[in-house]
Order: structure tokens, then sequence, then C-alpha cells
């Protein structure tokens, strides 16, 4: 190969990654799509593109948190489109919900906001960010997306321009859920200022929320390179929850109210994460780091023993060791 076709083949590599979209590379996704058709193909073609891992389900209203589980996925992306009028069954809603709890990333949009305003969604509030209708409701219209002023930084917004127009399946920017606790935060807003990218961090995990029904009508939207760069992103930020010691207390709480530990063995682990955050608190990172050891030693033991099954005792260790390769 000469000079001039060498530069020329870095060329073109060099414009094929940056025109790529940009992700974290190993996050493994469950899609749960509103059916078969090339918006769906084009969303996954773009996660694998970005080094997404994708695995796609049955029919969203079909899933009922066991076909498959969401043990093994980072992040459920929950297409909502063409189904609007069937629900996710409840053992489903409550599996979504418990796998935000627990550190795991939800990727949703209208018509969930419908679904929930209209009583067919009943057992996912703590997932819906936005409901339902107006403003902006339309079917197979264009649409405006504008970045909200000092937001641009948001790694949600990583190369989404400030403002772009795509082809709507269906849309509606229905009013925000105002939430006592963990707040939402609307990232992009649609034509008539209403919420299109929204964003919430509850309990242990990540939430984001689109304004757009992707499919109802029309297979454009999920074909649209910036959507398809937000959906992205939505994966790599929704992943990318930090472990935190009041979120593991969260799940020795769970493991508690659930049976699989009782209270004396609850208040060991919790013992060790208090003194771990008291340290923390007091700069004394190695001495903290001894207290998260011991908590691992003790979770590890257990589950030699059969105290607890590894599903159960796994995700400690895993928050556990996040923390400890913070300190």
């Amino acid at each position: 190969m000469g000079k001039r076709d060498l530069v020329f083949a870095i060329l073109v590599m060099a414009a094929l990654i940056a025109s790529a979209p940009i992700a974290n590379a190993g996050v493994n996704v469950l899609l749960l799509p509103d059916g078969p058709g090339a918006g769906v193909d084009s969303l996954v073609g773009a996660l694998e593109l970005a080094g997404h891992s994708v695995v796609v389900g049955p029919i969203e209203y079909t899933w009922d948190g066991t076909n498959p589980s969401t043990s093994g996925f980072d992040v459920v992306v929950h297409l909502n489109g063409k189904t609007w009028a069937t629900a996710l069954p409840v053992v489903g809603q409550q599996a979504l919900v418990d796998f935000v709890r627990f550190g795991g990333g939800y990727v949703g949009g209208q018509w969930n906001g419908f679904e929930a305003a209209t009583g067919l969604l009943v057992d996912m509030d703590d997932l819906v960010l936005q409901l339902w209708p107006y403003p902006d409701n339309c079917v197979e219209c264009s649409m405006t997306w504008t970045v909200v002023p000092g937001m641009g930084d948001h790694p949600m917004l990583v190369r989404i321009p400030e403002s772009f127009t795509f082809d709507a399946g269906a849309h509606d920017a229905g009013p925000l859920v105002d939430f006592e606790e963990y707040p939402s935060t609307v990232l992009m807003t649609s034509l008539a200022d209403g919420p299109a990218v929204t964003i919430r961090e509850f309990k242990n995990g990540r939430i984001v929320a689109f304004s757009v029904a992707a499919n109802f009508s029309s297979e454009l939207t999920l074909q649209d390179l910036n959507i398809q760069q937000l959906y992205v992103n939505a994966v790599s930020w929704a992943a990318s929850a930090p472990a935190t010691i009041e979120g593991l207390m969260e799940l020795v709480d769970a493991l508690e109210g659930s049976g699989a530990l009782n209270k004396g063995r609850a208040n060991a682990l919790m013992s060790k994460l208090d003194a771990a955050a008291r340290q923390i608190e007091r700069g004394n990172l190695k001495a903290a780091e001894n207290q998260m050891c011991a908590f691992t030693n003790l979770v590890e033991a257990w589950i030699r023993t059969g105290v607890l099954t590894e599903e159960q005792g796994d995700p400690l260790l895993e928050f556990a060791y996040e923390i400890i390769d913070g300190l």
C-alpha cells in the first residue's frame, strides 16, 4: 500500500469512528419491542454498532419478568408505540421497578404516559416520568427537540445537536410527573416546550423517558440518526449509576423484607455499612475499606453455607466491590 493509500485509509477509518454512536462498551441490553419492523431492526443495529450487546425479548405486553428475566442485563429498553392498547402484565411492571431499584437502567417512552394516565399501567409509577395528553400530541408528524439551556454538557446529549427535527411516528410531550423524592430532570424540550427527553435517578438505578411513541404508525423515528444516538447515550448513562453505601443498605433492607435475611443477620451487615459510612465522613478511607471487606467476607460466608443464594448475595458483593474500588 502506498503512502497516499495509507493516508486515505486512515482518514476513512477516522470518519467511520467519528460517525459511529458513542457508548460504554460491554453494556448488556434487554430490548422489549412493540413488534417486528424496520424501526426495531435499526435501533438494534445502532446499539450494537456502538458496542452494546442486545437481546430482543418478546412483544412488550407479553413479558412477565421471566421470559427472559433481567438477570445479566444492565439496561432494559422498552418500546411501547404500536402496543399502546395493552399494558405490560403487572408482574412485568413490578419486575422492572425492582430492576431499577436495585441498580438497573430503564429506557422508556410514549405510550407509557398514556397507559398510566388511562389506568392501563398501574404498578410502574416510579418509572413513568411524564403522562398524557399534550402538548405536541400528533401522529406521523415532523417534530423538533431542543436542548434545555445549561444541559448541553450532560452525557445523555453527547453528539446531539442543540436542536434537531425528525419524523415522529407519534408524539406527546405530556406533563411531567412531580416526584417528591428523586425528582426528574428535563434535558430537551419539544416545540411547545413540553418535556421531550427526561431523566431520573431512582434508588440505585436510572431512568430515561422520551416523549416520542416510536413505531406507532411509522417506522421512521428509530431510523433517525439523532434518535439512535439518544438511545445509545441513554443506554450508556442508565448503565452507569454509581454504587453507594445508601444503595447497598437498600439491598440489605430488601433481603430482610423478603425473609431471605433475619433481623439479626441484616443488622450485622448494616452495622458494617454504618461504620464504613462514618469512616468515609471522617476521611479514614482505609478504615472504611476494612469495614467494607468485613461486609463482603460475611456475605461470601453466607453464600458458601447456604444462608444466601448466589442470586441473593451476588448483587451485594458487586455493589460492595464497586464501593471499595472507589475509595
